[in-house]
């Protein structure tokens, strides 16, 4: 986000004003008193009890089922909210299933890639594998009599 000029200083002067009205109002401050008593806690004020006859924990009691008000329309539940959730990551709609979905399809375009360069080789080495075997053939054909045979045998002395 690129800010114009007459912004930026609008905002310094703003943020120049509200470090100077902090430090009045910190300086500006009445000192407390410093011999004054602090008021103890007795131990009954530090331990809170479930009296049912209290008055001020009659106010947070959980309300009565007649009292509810069942016209009144409600939020979805936490399970409801998990089942949108994973709808949703199951439909590519959240970041993290959009980032996950593109790296599986990477994942399989790189496995294609592999699968063809693993069968070209093959095939590559197949064919290999038959001239090499017709090159055999033929030198083993020169080798065993492709030439013209003498005639007679061997010679009595």
């Amino acid at each position: 986000e690129e800010l114009s000029p007459e912004e930026l200083a609008r905002r310094a002067d703003e943020a120049r004003a509200k470090a100077a009205a902090t430090y009045e109002d910190y300086f500006s401050m009445e000192p407390a008193p410093v011999f004054e008593k602090e008021k103890s806690l007795t131990v009954a004020e530090l331990i809170e009890t479930a009296n049912p006859n209290d008055v001020k924990q009659a106010a947070s009691r959980p309300m009565k089922a007649k009292d509810l008000d069942l016209t009144a329309e409600r939020g979805p539940t936490p399970k409801e909210l998990e089942q949108q959730e994973l709808q949703a990551a199951r439909n590519g709609e959240t970041e993290e299933a959009r980032a996950d979905l593109a790296r599986l399809e990477e994942i399989r375009l790189e496995r294609e890639r592999a699968q063809a360069r693993r069968e070209y080789e093959a095939k590559k080495k197949e064919e290999l594998r038959i001239k090499a075997a017709e090159r055999a053939a033929l030198l083993e054909k020169k080798t065993k009599g492709g030439g013209p045979k003498k005639k007679g045998g061997k010679k009595k002395r």
